[in-house]
């Protein structure tokens, strides 16, 4: 298994532990972050594959509003670890839109499957993401004007040849 790896805990201990975790499995840790600046400059620096991120992070943000904007910025989906697993802190968890979410402790299988299975997500995202800007490039620079619509009569998308119409 291959991937760059980022992670957000504020426990070194416990840092330190899912580095080697990580690393057995054949990932690069591109960066261990405490914080959300942290994790921000790290992504920034190394634009790793994915984030182990975990809930309860130190700054001000908490982890789930980091992985957000990972996610909505940076295009970096993350795994949440927590030791919690109330309802509430996964109903939040859950709106972030995670690639998992591992309860602590955890066993080394469970990290490995939920890595490798985020990866492969990870990738498939990225190429569909790539086939899509490169759709919307082509249809953009079409001098014909191009509209889509949806089933209840919406716009959904309009080149500039259509605008201009």
């Amino acid at each position: 298994m291959k991937g760059k790896i980022l992670i957000v805990e504020d426990e070194s201990i416990v840092a330190m532990d899912l580095q080697q975790e990580v690393q057995k499995f054949g990932c690069e840790v591109v960066g261990l972050a405490e914080s959300a600046e942290e994790a921000l400059m790290a992504v920034e620096e190394n634009r790793p594959d994915l984030a182990l991120m975990d809930v309860r992070i130190e700054g001000s943000m908490d982890g789930i509003q980091t992985a957000r904007l990972l996610r909505d910025v940076y295009q970096v989906p993350a795994i949440f670890l927590s030791s919690y697993s109330d309802e509430l802190t996964i109903s939040r968890a859950a709106r972030g839109m995670p690639y998992g979410y591992l309860t602590k402790p955890f066993r080394s299988r469970e990290l490995k499957a939920a890595l490798r299975m985020a990866l492969h997500r990870a990738r498939m995202d990225a190429e569909q993401h790539s086939a899509q800007a490169a759709m919307e490039a082509t249809v953009e620079s079409m001098r014909e004007g191009i509209l889509t619509v949806s089933l209840n009569h919406e716009v959904q998308f309009m080149n500039a040849a259509a605008e201009q119409l």
